[in-house]
């Protein structure tokens, strides 16, 4: 489940897809860097392919990731 501004804006069971579609929700022509805290259940191989995917997706806009091993949450996004 993806949440924003408190308001689920994307579901589904496969995370990359959650989670690339709340990018989608998220980045505007404003957003200038999206960062990425990576949940101690996310695999290094989807947080790649999450990277890619903005990079290709948002060319304008920065990407950094932080391993933040949160429990809860497989990824933690701010996006500024």
């Amino acid at each position: 489940m993806g949440i924003a501004e408190k308001k689920i804006v994307s579901s589904g069971s496969d995370i990359l897809d959650v989670t690339k579609q709340l990018f989608t929700q998220m980045i505007d022509d404003e957003t200038e860097i999206v960062t990425l805290l990576q949940g101690e259940d996310a695999a290094d191989e989807q947080t790649n392919i999450l990277v890619q995917f903005i990079e290709k997706e948002f060319p304008e806009v920065e990407v950094d990731v932080h391993l933040g091993n949160q429990p809860l949450y497989s990824y933690i996004i701010s996006v500024e």
